[in-house]
């Protein structure tokens, strides 16, 4: 086996990561279901009793279509909490292609997110160490264009 860091594949990603659903096909948002709030808790629900990240990361792929942004925002707060408690290194979920495609659709309901999901991403990127430029600035751009909404501890 060879040493190269390039080929290691971590934990994280071995199952479908959610830009690729099932076998790697599309698929279809649930718009009904990302606004109905009753699903939205179900889903939390099962987020909440997650063994581990990769059972967070699995309940994700799983049910991605229908999450809202809030709820995706839920679940990355989840996985930093888990890296927090483990004190380790979240180098491997920082690079997990899961983690990367979870904070991607976040990215794009960003403007869906109330300020204490805006907080809570904000949190979960210090967490793992998450240092993208676009991300970041998308955050900024959500806090500054809804500051006078915000509680000063959300800011």
């Amino acid at each position: 086996f060879g040493s190269s860091a390039a080929f290691m594949i971590s934990f994280y990603d071995w199952a479908s990561t959610p830009s690729q659903g099932d076998g790697g096909q599309a698929v279809a948002v649930d718009e009904e279901a990302q606004c109905n709030p009753e699903v939205q808790a179900q889903i939390c629900e099962k987020i909440q009793h997650a063994v581990d990240i990769s059972d967070v990361f699995n309940k994700v792929a799983i049910h991605r279509h229908r999450a809202s942004a809030k709820t995706l925002a839920f679940a990355a707060h989840r996985i930093a909490r888990y890296c927090r408690l483990r004190r380790t290194d979240t180098s491997a979920t920082r690079r997990a292609a899961r983690w990367n495609a979870l904070i991607a659709d976040i990215q794009r309901g960003l403007p869906n997110l109330d300020a204490q999901s805006l907080t809570d991403v904000s949190w979960s990127l210090a967490v793992v160490g998450h240092r993208e430029p676009r991300v970041l600035s998308a955050i900024c751009h959500q806090v500054f264009g809804r500051v006078e909404e915000m509680a000063p501890a959300n800011i």
